[in-house]
């Protein structure tokens, strides 16, 4: 059963895959959320935009069950904030994946200009 904090999603996304469970905590040091792979729990920790994160740890919960298996992320700012972005997606396929299919199918100011001001350097 589809629950509510993903009903906002077409269904499509959904066929043939078991719901993943959306579990919200206070603190964590990850910001806005995580999927752990193996699991079927999207993590929103403290965020500015919830359908965002929820739709960005989706994408990862679809890597891991369709077999693209991550080995996983860290984010630090070692330069300017805009090319540490810069060279944390390209070093990271998996995110940019997430972040474009967070985009479509849920659209901020935020991951919008990531994509177009830093990312695609427009």
């Amino acid at each position: 059963m589809l629950c509510t904090d993903l009903n906002w999603l077409p269904t499509s996304i959904f066929k043939g895959i078991t719901y993943p469970k959306v579990v919200y905590i206070d603190s964590s040091p990850d910001y806005g959320g995580f999927y752990e792979a193996g699991t079927n729990i999207l993590t929103c920790v403290y965020c500015d935009n919830v359908e965002s994160t929820i739709a960005h740890e989706l994408r990862h919960y679809l890597q891991w069950i369709n077999g693209w298996i991550s080995i996983g992320s860290e984010w630090k700012q070692t330069n300017s904030y805009e090319e540490s972005i810069k060279s944390y997606f390209t070093r990271y396929p998996h995110e940019m994946d997430a972040l474009l299919f967070e985009y479509k199918h849920s659209k901020s100011w935020l991951n919008e200009w990531w994509l177009r001001k830093l990312v695609l350097n427009k």
